[in-house]
């Protein structure tokens, strides 16, 4: 399935937890960028799966760093170190909406609550509120993660959808990079009470690693006596999907070699529908189906919604939605 490239399988190593309650793993390995042009995505959905060996159960099993993220970070032209966190937020919102007027909007159209419109408005507040405190790396990280969700809601791809992780990712870099430990390109942190796989990348904060959440998911299931943690990290994991192609998807929200937020990846998202079928075939979940079945999206329709590329010799699926070729 890969030509050119590594698909990484380890341990991890123990942890450092943090007063805050926030986990750093220090055992990422680089991979090179791995190119396929077929998922077997119908025996993905149905759960037609086989079972796993004894030894293979008995490890925890995590998925490396997707593409060339962890390798070396995002190139320089795509983060804000150079003019700066302040001075990138304000040309983000220079030609569009505001991320308030867009919030004020969705809660106007019903498309959002009062109740969450509130919690929205409040988060992005203390982000900026706590970016005008920092200085140096911690304010250009934060910066950064401002910049991008600016970025979007000026573009009008800030919709009802992508909030829920638009400002989970917010509110994670204002309390990351006010409270926690600054971090080497690639390292990957947690919070307490989630299972969820964040990884920082120089210049963009700290983002959801989705390709390393769904193998750290598959390790669950590989184990054969973790399914509470395999139910925890879905049941985190599905209502951050956003809509996209006709179905779901699960974003990036940094900008990456050109790629501009919000995209997604053909190998994150299969490996989403893989975990998904097999939740299903164990668990009996009707959401896990449900998800596996509307993650299919994304398969089905063209670039850059999807990752689906006409070829002469039929279908293949791209690694980012923004780079076909």
């Amino acid at each position: 399935m890969c030509s050119g490239g590594v698909l990484s399988l380890q341990r991890p190593r123990a942890a450092t937890v943090s007063a805050a309650g926030a986990a750093i793993e220090r055992s990422i390995r680089a991979v090179r960028a791995c190119r396929f042009s077929v998922l077997l995505l119908g025996a993905l959905a149905l759960g037609a799966l086989t079972a796993p060996s004894a030894s293979t159960a008995a490890s925890w099993l995590e998925l490396a760093p997707l593409g060339r993220h962890a390798a070396a970070g995002p190139p320089v032209r795509a983060g804000v170190s150079s003019p700066g966190p302040h001075a990138t937020a304000r040309t983000a919102v220079r030609h569009g909406p505001t991320v308030t007027a867009v919030l004020g909007s969705l809660q106007h159209s019903g498309a959002i609550s009062e109740t969450s419109y509130r919690q929205y408005y409040s988060t992005y507040l203390a982000a900026k509120r706590s970016l005008g405190r920092l200085r140096g790396t911690r304010a250009s990280e934060l910066g950064a993660v401002i910049a991008n969700v600016t970025a979007m809601a000026a573009a009008g791809s800030l919709d009802a959808s992508r909030l829920p992780a638009v400002f989970l990712t917010l509110d994670r870099n204002r309390l990351w990079w006010t409270t926690e430990p600054l971090l080497s390109s690639g390292e990957r942190v947690g919070f307490a009470s989630s299972k969820l796989v964040w990884e920082y990348y120089p210049g963009q904060g700290i983002e959801i690693q989705w390709l390393a959440t769904f193998g750290k998911a598959n390790g669950y299931f590989l184990s054969g006596h973790e399914n509470a943690n395999l139910r925890q990290l879905l049941a985190e994991a599905i209502p951050l999907a956003s809509k996209r192609a006709g179905g779901i998807a699960w974003e990036y929200l940094f900008r990456f070699d050109g790629g501009m937020p919000p995209w997604t990846s053909g190998l994150s998202q299969g490996t989403g529908i893989q975990v998904l079928a097999r939740a299903w075939s164990r668990l009996k979940e009707q959401a896990d189906l449900t998800a596996a079945q509307q993650a299919l999206g994304i398969f089905q329709t063209p670039t850059p919604s999807g990752v689906r590329v006409r070829t002469p010799a039929g279908a293949h699926y791209a690694e980012y939605t923004y780079a076909p070729s």
